[in-house]
């Protein structure tokens, strides 16, 4: 039933469905589905299969609610929820579990550090609907990632990033990674190093460099056939120290090893 889950759902079969063999099916990470809007959409038919909703299976849907990948859901589609949809308005608990996540989403896009209230395992990927953009804003002196949706024809800005002149972005699976570079307002080379998950749409802090460096090369090469199994080649750049009145060229070439979270120094270039 995973693979024909939302064939499935129209069924009357679906409808019939025991709560607990329900949320088993929304718990596998295998579920195969175009969006996690049509787990919600899913859960939504079960608990209202006349057409409203049934008192007696609405107290289920809030520990089915908590299995829906809420991240990968759009904001104004759980903002909708939140405002009118039936079967949230109708249980306190249930809007709850969206408002919750909901504002889990929005701060941690602030890079905050509060525990997950629902689900974030990933699901097989679909085709991909987005794009992700990475730029300065016209109207204020701000670096921002903004996520373009191919479907929907629309732009919503996710998060911003330090404003690093020469820094270098590389993706591998569902992160993107921004490595170096000059902060806003400072002269010197950064170290710093930050993974952003587009699925949880989250920032985590990675080691920082062995040498900081800007206007660098970055390639990802994979060594396994896991999106961890890999490695973060980061080579040249110029290096400059708070006290340097100019950048110093660099030669040096260093991998970082995804899965051990940890650095490799490489052999220098020949040549700059």
């Amino acid at each position: 039933m995973k693979i024909f889950f939302e064939a499935s759902v129209a069924s009357a079969f679906f409808s019939e469905l025991p709560a607990d063999v329900l949320l088993s099916i929304l718990r596998d990470d295998d579920l195969q589905v175009d969006s996690e809007e049509k787990v919600f959409e899913a859960i939504k038919r079960w608990v209202r299969p006349t057409g409203t909703v049934d008192e007696h299976r609405i107290i289920h849907a809030p520990e089915m609610l908590r299995e829906v990948r809420w991240s990968q859901t759009k904001h104004r589609f759980r903002r909708r929820l939140i405002e009118g949809d039936d079967i949230i308005v109708s249980s306190a608990e249930c809007m709850q579990c969206v408002g919750l996540a909901d504002h889990w989403i929005g701060f941690s896009i602030l890079r905050t550090q509060e525990s997950c209230p629902f689900n974030t395992n990933n699901r097989p990927a679909s085709l991909a609907t987005s794009v992700f953009v990475f730029g300065k804003s016209a109207l204020e002196d701000r670096c921002l990632i903004y996520q373009y949706d191919l479907e929907e024809n629309s732009c919503e800005e996710l998060t911003t990033v330090e404003g690093l002149e020469g820094a270098t972005f590389v993706s591998f699976g569902e992160s993107i990674v921004v490595i170096g570079g000059k902060a806003s307002g400072q002269n010197w080379t950064s170290g710093r190093v930050d993974e952003y998950r587009t699925r949880e749409r989250r920032w985590r802090r990675l080691p920082d460099l062995q040498t900081a460096r800007a206007d660098h090369a970055v390639v990802v090469v994979t060594v396994g056939v896991d999106a961890e199994d890999a490695l973060v080649f980061v080579c040249g750049g110029f290096y400059r120290s708070k006290n340097d009145e100019s950048d110093v060229p660099l030669r040096s070439c260093e991998a970082f090893d995804l899965r051990h979270n940890r650095y490799q120094s490489r052999p220098t270039w020949e040549a700059v």
